[in-house]
Protein backbone atom coordinates (compact mmCIF):
# COMPACT_ATOMS: atom_id res chain seq x y z
CA UNK A 1 0.00 0.00 0.00
CA UNK A 2 0.86 3.42 -0.78
CA UNK A 3 -0.88 4.90 2.60
CA UNK A 4 -4.08 6.01 0.71
CA UNK A 5 -5.65 2.37 0.72
CA UNK A 6 -5.38 -1.13 1.51
CA UNK A 7 -6.94 -3.14 -1.19
CA UNK A 8 -6.36 -7.17 -0.62
CA UNK A 9 -8.82 -10.75 -0.09
CA UNK A 10 -10.06 -12.53 2.85
CA UNK A 11 -13.13 -14.30 3.76
CA UNK A 12 -15.90 -13.45 2.29
CA UNK A 13 -18.48 -11.13 4.20
CA UNK A 14 -15.48 -10.73 6.63
CA UNK A 15 -15.02 -7.34 9.01
CA UNK A 16 -11.32 -6.06 7.89
CA UNK A 17 -9.55 -3.79 10.54
CA UNK A 18 -6.48 -1.85 9.75
CA UNK A 19 -3.94 -0.50 12.54
CA UNK A 20 -1.14 1.78 12.93
CA UNK A 21 1.61 0.77 14.56
CA UNK A 22 0.30 2.27 17.64
CA UNK A 23 -2.88 0.00 17.45
CA UNK A 24 -5.23 2.83 16.10
CA UNK A 25 -7.92 1.86 13.66
CA UNK A 26 -6.91 4.03 10.70
CA UNK A 27 -9.44 2.31 8.99
CA UNK A 28 -12.47 -0.74 8.04
CA UNK A 29 -14.34 -2.48 5.88
CA UNK A 30 -16.43 -5.62 4.62
CA UNK A 31 -14.48 -8.37 2.29
CA UNK A 32 -17.75 -8.82 -0.58
CA UNK A 33 -18.30 -12.29 -1.68
CA UNK A 34 -15.57 -12.65 -3.95
CA UNK A 35 -13.27 -11.86 -1.07
CA UNK A 36 -12.35 -8.47 -2.67
CA UNK A 37 -11.73 -5.70 0.51
CA UNK A 38 -10.66 -2.10 -0.53
CA UNK A 39 -10.40 0.54 2.35
CA UNK A 40 -9.43 3.65 2.57
CA UNK A 41 -6.81 4.55 5.64
CA UNK A 42 -7.34 8.18 7.56
CA UNK A 43 -4.87 9.22 8.73
CA UNK A 44 -2.86 8.42 6.43
CA UNK A 45 0.62 7.01 6.82
CA UNK A 46 3.56 7.88 5.86
CA UNK A 47 6.29 6.02 3.63
CA UNK A 48 7.79 3.42 5.38
CA UNK A 49 5.12 2.82 8.47
CA UNK A 50 3.78 -0.65 9.23
CA UNK A 51 0.18 -1.41 9.50
CA UNK A 52 -1.44 -4.77 10.48
CA UNK A 53 -4.61 -6.11 8.79
CA UNK A 54 -7.17 -8.36 10.24
CA UNK A 55 -10.97 -10.17 9.15
CA UNK A 56 -13.12 -10.80 11.75
CA UNK A 57 -16.02 -13.07 10.61
CA UNK A 58 -19.90 -12.74 11.51
CA UNK A 59 -19.44 -15.12 14.67
CA UNK A 60 -16.25 -12.56 15.81
CA UNK A 61 -13.55 -15.11 15.14
CA UNK A 62 -10.58 -12.76 14.47
CA UNK A 63 -7.91 -13.81 11.96
CA UNK A 64 -3.76 -13.55 12.81
CA UNK A 65 -2.40 -10.39 11.78
CA UNK A 66 -1.27 -9.46 8.08
CA UNK A 67 1.42 -6.77 8.10
CA UNK A 68 1.74 -4.22 5.43
CA UNK A 69 4.94 -1.46 5.11
CA UNK A 70 3.23 1.68 3.42
CA UNK A 71 5.62 1.93 0.06
CA UNK A 72 5.02 5.99 -1.10
CA UNK A 73 8.09 6.18 -3.20
CA UNK A 74 7.26 5.96 -7.07
CA UNK A 75 9.40 3.37 -9.39
CA UNK A 76 11.61 5.66 -11.76
CA UNK A 77 10.34 6.51 -15.19
CA UNK A 78 10.53 3.58 -17.19
CA UNK A 79 13.90 3.50 -20.18
CA UNK A 80 12.08 3.26 -23.21
CA UNK A 81 14.02 1.73 -26.58
CA UNK A 82 12.85 3.67 -30.19
CA UNK A 83 9.97 2.60 -31.36
CA UNK A 84 8.32 1.60 -35.06
CA UNK A 85 5.01 1.54 -33.57
CA UNK A 86 4.89 -1.97 -33.60
CA UNK A 87 6.02 -2.57 -30.35
CA UNK A 88 7.68 -0.80 -26.93
CA UNK A 89 10.33 -2.51 -25.11
CA UNK A 90 12.44 -1.28 -22.41
CA UNK A 91 13.10 -1.98 -18.73
CA UNK A 92 11.28 -0.65 -15.53
CA UNK A 93 10.87 -1.35 -12.28
CA UNK A 94 10.47 -5.56 -11.68
CA UNK A 95 6.96 -6.48 -11.16
CA UNK A 96 5.86 -2.92 -12.07
CA UNK A 97 2.65 -2.33 -14.77
CA UNK A 98 3.88 -0.61 -17.49
CA UNK A 99 1.12 1.49 -19.30
CA UNK A 100 1.58 2.77 -23.22
CA UNK A 101 -0.77 6.18 -24.22
CA UNK A 102 -1.14 7.93 -26.64
CA UNK A 103 -0.93 11.80 -27.11
CA UNK A 104 -4.83 11.78 -26.31
CA UNK A 105 -3.89 10.29 -23.18
CA UNK A 106 -5.64 6.66 -24.37
CA UNK A 107 -4.43 3.58 -23.45
CA UNK A 108 -2.99 1.24 -26.03
CA UNK A 109 -0.99 -0.95 -24.44
CA UNK A 110 -0.30 -2.40 -21.30
CA UNK A 111 2.27 -5.02 -19.71
CA UNK A 112 3.98 -6.11 -16.47
CA UNK A 113 7.93 -5.75 -16.16
CA UNK A 114 9.55 -9.06 -15.60
CA UNK A 115 12.12 -9.84 -12.44
CA UNK A 116 14.96 -8.27 -14.53
CA UNK A 117 12.50 -5.00 -15.66
CA UNK A 118 12.45 -6.37 -18.98
CA UNK A 119 9.14 -5.33 -20.99
CA UNK A 120 7.74 -5.84 -24.13
CA UNK A 121 4.34 -4.62 -25.04
CA UNK A 122 1.94 -4.71 -28.46
CA UNK A 123 0.52 -1.52 -29.60
CA UNK A 124 -3.02 -1.45 -30.73
CA UNK A 125 -3.93 0.57 -32.40
CA UNK A 126 -0.48 0.91 -34.26
CA UNK A 127 0.36 4.83 -33.74
CA UNK A 128 2.08 6.33 -36.87
CA UNK A 129 5.15 7.99 -37.80
CA UNK A 130 6.05 10.72 -35.31
CA UNK A 131 3.00 10.44 -33.00
CA UNK A 132 4.39 10.73 -29.29
CA UNK A 133 3.67 7.61 -27.01
CA UNK A 134 3.89 8.06 -23.32
CA UNK A 135 5.46 4.99 -21.19
CA UNK A 136 4.90 4.49 -17.13
CA UNK A 137 4.98 1.92 -14.67
CA UNK A 138 2.52 1.74 -11.60
CA UNK A 139 4.51 -0.47 -8.77
CA UNK A 140 2.39 -3.27 -6.38
CA UNK A 141 1.50 -0.37 -4.34
CA UNK A 142 -0.05 1.98 -6.62
CA UNK A 143 2.54 4.44 -6.84
CA UNK A 144 2.68 5.91 -10.14
CA UNK A 145 6.44 6.92 -12.13
CA UNK A 146 6.77 9.65 -13.94
CA UNK A 147 6.10 9.36 -17.66
CA UNK A 148 8.43 8.56 -20.33
CA UNK A 149 7.66 9.94 -23.93
CA UNK A 150 8.78 8.00 -26.89
CA UNK A 151 8.53 9.74 -30.70
CA UNK A 152 7.64 6.68 -33.14
CA UNK A 153 9.98 6.60 -35.56
CA UNK A 154 8.53 4.27 -38.78
CA UNK A 155 11.10 5.44 -41.29
CA UNK A 156 13.74 2.91 -42.62
CA UNK A 157 17.26 3.73 -42.73
CA UNK A 158 18.55 4.32 -46.27
CA UNK A 159 20.39 1.13 -48.19
CA UNK A 160 23.85 0.52 -46.91
CA UNK A 161 26.55 2.52 -49.02
CA UNK A 162 29.25 -0.77 -49.24
CA UNK A 163 32.82 -0.87 -50.34
CA UNK A 164 33.75 -3.39 -52.42
CA UNK A 165 34.92 -6.33 -50.67
CA UNK A 166 37.32 -8.97 -50.76
CA UNK A 167 35.44 -11.51 -48.99
CA UNK A 168 37.54 -11.06 -45.63
CA UNK A 169 35.88 -8.05 -44.29
CA UNK A 170 33.14 -5.36 -45.39
CA UNK A 171 33.08 -2.10 -44.55
CA UNK A 172 30.80 1.18 -45.76
CA UNK A 173 28.45 3.84 -44.03
CA UNK A 174 24.69 3.30 -42.76
CA UNK A 175 22.38 4.92 -40.66
CA UNK A 176 24.91 5.98 -37.64
CA UNK A 177 23.99 3.71 -34.64
CA UNK A 178 21.95 1.48 -37.16
CA UNK A 179 22.96 -2.73 -36.88
CA UNK A 180 24.62 -3.68 -40.11
CA UNK A 181 23.64 -7.09 -40.77
CA UNK A 182 25.33 -9.19 -44.04
CA UNK A 183 23.96 -12.40 -45.30
CA UNK A 184 25.13 -14.65 -47.78
CA UNK A 185 23.56 -16.41 -51.14
CA UNK A 186 21.86 -18.82 -49.00
CA UNK A 187 20.27 -16.01 -46.48
CA UNK A 188 22.69 -17.31 -43.41
CA UNK A 189 24.38 -14.37 -41.36
CA UNK A 190 27.75 -14.03 -41.95
CA UNK A 191 28.54 -11.25 -40.24
CA UNK A 192 26.82 -8.32 -37.94
CA UNK A 193 28.31 -4.75 -36.76
CA UNK A 194 27.30 -0.91 -35.52
CA UNK A 195 27.62 2.38 -37.66
CA UNK A 196 29.59 4.46 -35.40
CA UNK A 197 28.47 7.80 -34.57
CA UNK A 198 29.29 9.01 -38.30
CA UNK A 199 28.14 5.96 -39.88
CA UNK A 200 31.22 4.22 -40.74
CA UNK A 201 31.37 0.47 -40.52
CA UNK A 202 33.61 -2.30 -40.93
CA UNK A 203 33.55 -5.81 -39.46
CA UNK A 204 34.99 -9.61 -40.54
CA UNK A 205 33.12 -12.34 -42.11
CA UNK A 206 33.15 -15.93 -41.57
CA UNK A 207 32.97 -18.10 -42.99
CA UNK A 208 34.44 -15.76 -45.85
CA UNK A 209 32.78 -15.70 -49.00
CA UNK A 210 34.22 -17.25 -52.09
CA UNK A 211 35.20 -14.95 -55.21
CA UNK A 212 32.05 -13.67 -57.54
CA UNK A 213 29.75 -14.66 -54.75
CA UNK A 214 27.22 -12.28 -53.97
CA UNK A 215 26.30 -10.75 -50.21
CA UNK A 216 23.11 -8.96 -49.08
CA UNK A 217 23.91 -6.01 -46.71
CA UNK A 218 20.90 -4.36 -44.61
CA UNK A 219 20.76 -1.38 -41.53
CA UNK A 220 17.88 -2.06 -39.08
CA UNK A 221 17.92 1.39 -36.98
CA UNK A 222 17.25 1.43 -33.24
CA UNK A 223 13.21 1.97 -33.82
CA UNK A 224 13.79 -2.02 -35.53
CA UNK A 225 13.33 -0.42 -39.07
CA UNK A 226 14.89 -2.55 -41.94
CA UNK A 227 16.62 -0.83 -44.73
CA UNK A 228 16.70 -1.90 -48.30
CA UNK A 229 19.11 -4.45 -49.27
CA UNK A 230 22.51 -3.12 -51.06
CA UNK A 231 24.20 -6.58 -52.76
CA UNK A 232 27.59 -6.48 -53.46
CA UNK A 233 29.76 -9.34 -55.56
CA UNK A 234 32.95 -10.38 -54.00
CA UNK A 235 35.60 -9.95 -55.67
CA UNK A 236 38.62 -12.06 -53.92
CA UNK A 237 41.28 -11.62 -57.72
CA UNK A 238 44.39 -9.62 -57.17
CA UNK A 239 45.36 -6.74 -59.70
CA UNK A 240 48.12 -7.40 -61.94
CA UNK A 241 51.71 -6.94 -60.92
CA UNK A 242 52.28 -2.90 -61.56
CA UNK A 243 54.68 -1.75 -64.48
CA UNK A 244 57.25 0.28 -62.91
CA UNK A 245 59.35 2.85 -65.07
CA UNK A 246 62.92 3.30 -64.61
CA UNK A 247 63.41 6.30 -61.85
CA UNK A 248 66.23 8.21 -60.43
CA UNK A 249 64.45 8.61 -57.46
CA UNK A 250 62.95 12.26 -57.67
CA UNK A 251 59.39 10.59 -58.99
CA UNK A 252 57.93 6.93 -59.54
CA UNK A 253 55.59 6.67 -62.22
CA UNK A 254 53.93 3.33 -63.66
CA UNK A 255 50.90 1.68 -64.66
CA UNK A 256 48.67 -0.58 -62.31
CA UNK A 257 44.99 -1.50 -62.24
CA UNK A 258 43.00 1.43 -62.67
CA UNK A 259 41.34 2.81 -59.43
CA UNK A 260 43.58 1.13 -57.05
CA UNK A 261 45.82 2.72 -54.98
CA UNK A 262 49.53 1.16 -55.38
CA UNK A 263 51.88 1.02 -52.35
CA UNK A 264 55.63 2.28 -52.70
CA UNK A 265 58.04 0.94 -50.22
CA UNK A 266 61.69 0.11 -49.40
CA UNK A 267 63.85 -2.80 -49.25
CA UNK A 268 63.10 -3.81 -45.38
CA UNK A 269 59.74 -3.18 -46.22
CA UNK A 270 58.86 1.00 -44.76
CA UNK A 271 56.37 2.81 -46.13
CA UNK A 272 57.89 5.35 -48.23
CA UNK A 273 54.36 6.72 -49.66
CA UNK A 274 50.85 5.99 -51.92
CA UNK A 275 49.33 7.19 -54.90
CA UNK A 276 46.03 6.89 -56.37
CA UNK A 277 45.95 5.10 -59.89
CA UNK A 278 44.15 7.06 -62.53
CA UNK A 279 41.28 5.76 -65.13
CA UNK A 280 43.87 5.40 -67.57
CA UNK A 281 46.18 3.00 -65.05
CA UNK A 282 48.44 6.13 -64.42
CA UNK A 283 50.36 6.53 -61.10
CA UNK A 284 52.49 8.83 -60.10
CA UNK A 285 53.96 9.11 -56.99
CA UNK A 286 56.80 11.88 -55.46
CA UNK A 287 58.86 11.31 -52.71
CA UNK A 288 59.53 14.25 -50.36
CA UNK A 289 63.15 13.83 -50.80
CA UNK A 290 65.09 12.59 -54.13
CA UNK A 291 65.78 8.63 -53.16
CA UNK A 292 69.57 7.70 -53.52
CA UNK A 293 70.83 5.89 -56.31
CA UNK A 294 70.54 2.51 -56.07
CA UNK A 295 67.64 2.96 -53.73
CA UNK A 296 65.09 -0.71 -53.85
CA UNK A 297 61.73 0.19 -54.29
CA UNK A 298 58.80 -2.32 -54.08
CA UNK A 299 55.07 -1.50 -55.88
CA UNK A 300 52.72 -3.16 -55.41
CA UNK A 301 48.89 -2.67 -56.63
CA UNK A 302 46.08 -2.49 -53.69
CA UNK A 303 42.14 -2.45 -55.22
CA UNK A 304 39.08 -1.84 -54.26
CA UNK A 305 38.48 -4.89 -52.40
CA UNK A 306 41.54 -4.88 -50.65
CA UNK A 307 43.18 -7.62 -53.03
CA UNK A 308 46.88 -7.04 -53.03
CA UNK A 309 49.20 -7.77 -56.45
CA UNK A 310 52.29 -9.30 -56.79
CA UNK A 311 55.27 -6.57 -55.97
CA UNK A 312 57.20 -4.83 -58.65
CA UNK A 313 60.72 -3.80 -57.86
CA UNK A 314 62.78 -1.32 -59.68
CA UNK A 315 66.21 0.85 -57.90
CA UNK A 316 66.49 3.92 -58.65
CA UNK A 317 69.40 5.11 -61.24
CA UNK A 318 70.88 9.00 -60.96
CA UNK A 319 73.61 7.84 -62.83
CA UNK A 320 74.28 9.53 -66.56
CA UNK A 321 74.93 7.43 -69.12
CA UNK A 322 78.38 8.18 -70.96
CA UNK A 323 78.77 10.82 -73.52
CA UNK A 324 78.18 9.14 -76.76
CA UNK A 325 81.07 7.89 -79.85
CA UNK A 326 79.92 9.60 -82.58
CA UNK A 327 81.18 7.53 -85.48
CA UNK A 328 80.32 11.00 -88.07
CA UNK A 329 77.42 12.88 -90.14
CA UNK A 330 77.42 14.36 -93.36
CA UNK A 331 74.66 16.34 -92.51
CA UNK A 332 71.62 14.27 -93.68
CA UNK A 333 72.54 11.50 -90.16
CA UNK A 334 74.66 11.42 -87.51
CA UNK A 335 75.49 7.71 -86.37
CA UNK A 336 77.66 5.91 -83.63
CA UNK A 337 77.42 4.14 -80.19
CA UNK A 338 76.08 5.28 -76.77
CA UNK A 339 74.21 3.69 -73.92
CA UNK A 340 72.22 0.29 -75.23
CA UNK A 341 68.59 1.50 -75.21
CA UNK A 342 69.08 5.20 -74.12
CA UNK A 343 67.57 8.20 -76.12
CA UNK A 344 69.58 10.24 -78.58
CA UNK A 345 69.29 13.73 -79.21
CA UNK A 346 70.39 15.50 -81.94
CA UNK A 347 70.83 19.26 -81.80
CA UNK A 348 72.19 21.91 -83.87
CA UNK A 349 74.20 24.87 -82.37
CA UNK A 350 71.12 27.16 -81.34
CA UNK A 351 69.75 24.03 -79.33
CA UNK A 352 67.28 23.03 -82.03
CA UNK A 353 66.43 19.54 -81.62
CA UNK A 354 66.91 17.88 -85.28
CA UNK A 355 66.34 14.24 -84.69
CA UNK A 356 66.23 11.48 -81.78
CA UNK A 357 66.31 7.58 -81.90
CA UNK A 358 66.94 5.07 -79.66
CA UNK A 359 70.39 3.31 -79.36
CA UNK A 360 69.49 -0.78 -79.82
CA UNK A 361 70.86 -3.54 -77.56
CA UNK A 362 74.40 -2.78 -78.98
CA UNK A 363 74.56 0.97 -78.55
CA UNK A 364 74.22 1.36 -81.98
CA UNK A 365 72.11 4.07 -83.09
CA UNK A 366 71.51 6.11 -86.61
CA UNK A 367 69.57 9.37 -86.54
CA UNK A 368 68.48 10.55 -90.29
CA UNK A 369 68.33 14.65 -90.62
CA UNK A 370 65.46 15.78 -92.21
CA UNK A 371 66.10 18.73 -93.25
CA UNK A 372 69.23 18.00 -93.97
CA UNK A 373 72.17 20.15 -92.41
CA UNK A 374 74.78 21.66 -94.36
CA UNK A 375 78.65 20.77 -93.71
CA UNK A 376 81.03 22.27 -91.36
CA UNK A 377 78.33 22.79 -89.04
CA UNK A 378 78.51 21.36 -85.25
CA UNK A 379 75.85 19.11 -84.03
CA UNK A 380 75.32 18.30 -79.78
CA UNK A 381 74.47 14.82 -79.11
CA UNK A 382 73.18 13.72 -75.98
CA UNK A 383 72.17 10.40 -74.89
CA UNK A 384 68.96 10.04 -72.28
CA UNK A 385 68.68 6.60 -70.22
CA UNK A 386 65.15 5.30 -69.44
CA UNK A 387 65.59 6.72 -65.80
CA UNK A 388 65.73 10.33 -67.28
CA UNK A 389 69.49 10.52 -66.81
CA UNK A 390 71.13 12.95 -69.72
CA UNK A 391 74.65 12.32 -70.23
CA UNK A 392 77.07 14.94 -71.06
CA UNK A 393 77.24 15.81 -74.79
CA UNK A 394 79.40 14.37 -77.36
CA UNK A 395 79.86 16.96 -80.95
CA UNK A 396 80.37 16.32 -84.02
CA UNK A 397 81.13 18.67 -87.54
CA UNK A 398 79.45 17.83 -90.27
CA UNK A 399 81.63 16.90 -93.87
CA UNK A 400 81.96 14.05 -95.94
CA UNK A 401 82.40 10.98 -94.91
CA UNK A 402 84.90 8.59 -96.67
CA UNK A 403 84.44 4.84 -96.00
CA UNK A 404 86.57 1.93 -97.11
CA UNK A 405 84.42 -0.51 -98.10
CA UNK A 406 85.69 -4.01 -97.90
CA UNK A 407 84.34 -7.00 -99.36
CA UNK A 408 84.98 -10.82 -99.13
CA UNK A 409 83.23 -14.03 -99.97
CA UNK A 410 83.60 -17.66 -98.40
CA UNK A 411 83.61 -19.78 -102.00
CA UNK A 412 84.92 -18.47 -105.39
CA UNK A 413 83.51 -21.64 -106.83
CA UNK A 414 81.03 -23.54 -105.75
CA UNK A 415 78.01 -25.55 -107.49
CA UNK A 416 74.06 -25.04 -107.78
CA UNK A 417 72.49 -25.95 -104.78
CA UNK A 418 75.81 -24.79 -102.45
CA UNK A 419 75.83 -22.38 -99.44
CA UNK A 420 77.29 -19.04 -100.17
CA UNK A 421 78.80 -16.61 -97.48
CA UNK A 422 79.79 -13.28 -97.86
CA UNK A 423 81.00 -10.75 -95.25
CA UNK A 424 81.71 -6.68 -95.89
CA UNK A 425 83.07 -4.14 -93.67
CA UNK A 426 83.49 -0.30 -93.50
CA UNK A 427 79.86 0.63 -93.48
CA UNK A 428 78.28 3.18 -91.17
CA UNK A 429 77.10 1.28 -87.94
CA UNK A 430 73.11 0.74 -87.93
CA UNK A 431 72.59 1.64 -91.63
CA UNK A 432 70.69 -0.94 -93.63
CA UNK A 433 72.33 -2.77 -96.36
CA UNK A 434 70.83 -4.69 -99.19
CA UNK A 435 72.52 -7.21 -100.80
CA UNK A 436 71.60 -8.87 -104.81
CA UNK A 437 73.18 -11.48 -106.83
CA UNK A 438 73.85 -11.07 -110.57
CA UNK A 439 74.00 -11.51 -113.46
CA UNK A 440 70.51 -12.98 -112.89
CA UNK A 441 68.93 -10.02 -110.45
CA UNK A 442 68.28 -12.33 -106.96
CA UNK A 443 67.22 -10.52 -103.86
CA UNK A 444 69.40 -11.98 -101.38
CA UNK A 445 68.20 -10.23 -98.37
CA UNK A 446 68.61 -6.97 -95.95
CA UNK A 447 70.85 -6.56 -92.88
CA UNK A 448 72.01 -3.92 -90.33
CA UNK A 449 75.47 -2.92 -90.16
CA UNK A 450 76.77 -3.56 -86.35
CA UNK A 451 78.37 -1.58 -84.58
CA UNK A 452 81.91 -2.43 -86.29
CA UNK A 453 80.00 -1.49 -89.81
CA UNK A 454 80.13 -4.78 -90.40
CA UNK A 455 77.11 -7.21 -92.27
CA UNK A 456 77.24 -10.59 -92.83
CA UNK A 457 74.75 -12.63 -95.85
CA UNK A 458 74.32 -16.37 -96.37
CA UNK A 459 72.08 -17.57 -98.96
CA UNK A 460 71.75 -21.15 -101.26
CA UNK A 461 72.81 -21.15 -104.75
CA UNK A 462 69.51 -21.93 -106.66
CA UNK A 463 69.12 -24.93 -108.39
CA UNK A 464 68.35 -23.52 -111.81
CA UNK A 465 70.95 -20.07 -111.86
CA UNK A 466 73.30 -20.40 -115.39
CA UNK A 467 76.79 -21.79 -115.00
CA UNK A 468 79.37 -19.41 -115.06
CA UNK A 469 80.34 -16.01 -113.02
CA UNK A 470 77.91 -13.95 -111.03
CA UNK A 471 78.63 -10.91 -109.00
CA UNK A 472 77.15 -10.26 -105.08
CA UNK A 473 76.57 -6.55 -105.47
CA UNK A 474 75.86 -5.03 -101.46
CA UNK A 475 74.43 -1.45 -100.97
CA UNK A 476 74.58 0.38 -98.10
CA UNK A 477 71.70 3.16 -97.54
CA UNK A 478 74.88 5.86 -96.61
CA UNK A 479 77.81 4.12 -97.80
CA UNK A 480 77.43 3.05 -101.26
CA UNK A 481 78.23 -0.20 -102.61
CA UNK A 482 80.48 -2.69 -102.72
CA UNK A 483 80.75 -6.12 -104.94
CA UNK A 484 82.64 -9.96 -105.39
CA UNK A 485 82.64 -12.04 -108.03
CA UNK A 486 82.15 -15.74 -107.54
CA UNK A 487 81.60 -18.54 -110.33
CA UNK A 488 79.26 -21.48 -110.13
CA UNK A 489 80.31 -25.15 -112.23
CA UNK A 490 78.84 -27.62 -113.51
CA UNK A 491 78.23 -30.73 -110.56
CA UNK A 492 80.92 -33.31 -110.62
CA UNK A 493 80.46 -36.42 -111.98
CA UNK A 494 80.89 -39.87 -109.67
CA UNK A 495 83.34 -42.75 -111.23
CA UNK A 496 83.13 -46.03 -109.64
CA UNK A 497 86.36 -47.24 -108.12
CA UNK A 498 86.82 -50.20 -110.69
CA UNK A 499 85.02 -50.32 -113.85
CA UNK A 500 86.92 -52.97 -115.88
CA UNK A 501 87.26 -55.81 -112.91
CA UNK A 502 85.12 -58.94 -112.84
CA UNK A 503 82.73 -57.73 -115.77
CA UNK A 504 81.08 -60.89 -117.22
CA UNK A 505 79.32 -59.75 -120.46
CA UNK A 506 75.17 -60.47 -119.89
CA UNK A 507 75.62 -60.05 -116.21
CA UNK A 508 74.25 -56.71 -115.86
CA UNK A 509 77.32 -55.64 -114.09
CA UNK A 510 79.55 -52.62 -115.58
CA UNK A 511 80.26 -53.00 -119.13
CA UNK A 512 83.29 -54.92 -120.27
CA UNK A 513 86.07 -53.50 -121.70
CA UNK A 514 88.30 -55.46 -124.22
CA UNK A 515 92.09 -54.53 -124.76
CA UNK A 516 90.63 -53.34 -128.42
CA UNK A 517 88.78 -50.97 -126.69
CA UNK A 518 90.97 -48.94 -124.83
CA UNK A 519 92.76 -46.88 -127.28
CA UNK A 520 89.62 -44.75 -128.31
CA UNK A 521 88.66 -44.49 -124.97
CA UNK A 522 92.03 -43.16 -123.89
CA UNK A 523 92.28 -40.62 -126.84
CA UNK A 524 88.91 -39.44 -125.95
CA UNK A 525 89.69 -38.57 -122.60
CA UNK A 526 92.40 -37.25 -123.62
CA UNK A 527 90.54 -34.67 -125.93
CA UNK A 528 87.97 -34.10 -122.75
CA UNK A 529 90.46 -33.02 -120.70
CA UNK A 530 92.39 -30.68 -122.87
CA UNK A 531 88.79 -28.76 -123.59
CA UNK A 532 88.26 -28.38 -119.53
CA UNK A 533 91.50 -27.13 -118.92
CA UNK A 534 91.33 -24.29 -122.33
CA UNK A 535 87.35 -23.63 -120.82
CA UNK A 536 88.68 -23.54 -117.07
CA UNK A 537 91.93 -21.22 -117.97
CA UNK A 538 89.06 -18.71 -120.09
CA UNK A 539 86.88 -18.65 -117.21
CA UNK A 540 89.09 -17.50 -114.92
CA UNK A 541 90.68 -14.46 -117.25
CA UNK A 542 87.34 -13.53 -117.01
CA UNK A 543 86.75 -13.61 -113.55
CA UNK A 544 89.72 -11.55 -113.10
CA UNK A 545 88.74 -8.85 -115.48
CA UNK A 546 85.40 -9.03 -113.38
CA UNK A 547 87.14 -8.22 -110.31
CA UNK A 548 89.19 -5.32 -111.57
CA UNK A 549 85.87 -3.36 -112.70
CA UNK A 550 85.22 -0.16 -110.75
CA UNK A 551 83.14 -0.25 -107.43
CA UNK A 552 81.76 3.22 -106.62
CA UNK A 553 82.11 3.63 -102.27
CA UNK A 554 81.16 6.62 -100.82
Amino acid sequence: SNGDTVTGKAEPGSTVTIKDAEGNTIGEGEADDQGDFTITLSPKPVDGDTITVTATDPEGNTSGETSVTVDQTAPTPPTVDPSNGGTVTGKAEPGSTVTVKDAEGNTIGEGEADDKGDFTITLSPKPVDGDNITVTATDPSGNNSGGTTVTIDATAPAAPIVNPSNGATVSGTAEPGSTVIVTDADGKTIGTGTADGEGNFAFALSPKPADGQVITVVANDAAGNASAETTVTVDAIAPAAPVVNPSKGDIITGKAEAGSTVVLTDGSGNVIGTAPVGDDGSFSFTPSTPLPDGSTVVVTAVDSSGNSSAPATINTDSTAPNAPVISGSDGTFVSGVAEPGSTVTISDSEGTVLCTTTADGSGVFNCSIDPSVEWDQTLTVTATDAAGNASNPASVVTGPILKSLEINVMAPTLHRGDTETVTATGFVPGEKVSAEMRSTPINVGTATADDAGKVTFTWKIPADVELGDHRIILTGERSGQVAASFTVVADSVEIPDNPIANNTPGTGGPLAITGSDLFPIGLGGMLLLAAGMFVLGWRIRRRNRNRGEDVTAH
